[in-house]
């Protein structure tokens, strides 16, 4: 995801509406746990009161990671869905 997603200018462009932090699961296990992350990678979206609200699970291509974070921020603010492109 680091080479072949996280760069590309469309999802720069989606990520744009979030604070991303990139956290090494192995030396936070309490926060794998509590996000209950089974698998890496792992995205994921919290609500206003940081509690997880949504989970990408696994790699993801540029386009299907945006859609994926399109999902994830309207299920953490409470928005409709996006139509899928």
């Amino acid at each position: 995801m680091e080479t072949e997603t996280f760069p590309k200018a469309e999802v720069q462009e989606a990520m744009k509406g979030f604070t991303c932090v990139y956290v090494d699961a192995d030396r936070a296990p309490d926060l794998k746990k509590k996000y209950e992350v089974d698998g890496i990678p792992c995205t994921v979206i919290l609500d206003k009161d940081g509690k997880a609200a949504y989970t990408i699970e696994g790699f993801k291509k540029p386009a299907d990671f945006v859609e994926s974070l399109k999902s994830g921020l309207a299920k953490a603010t409470g928005a409709p869905e996006p139509e899928s492109s």
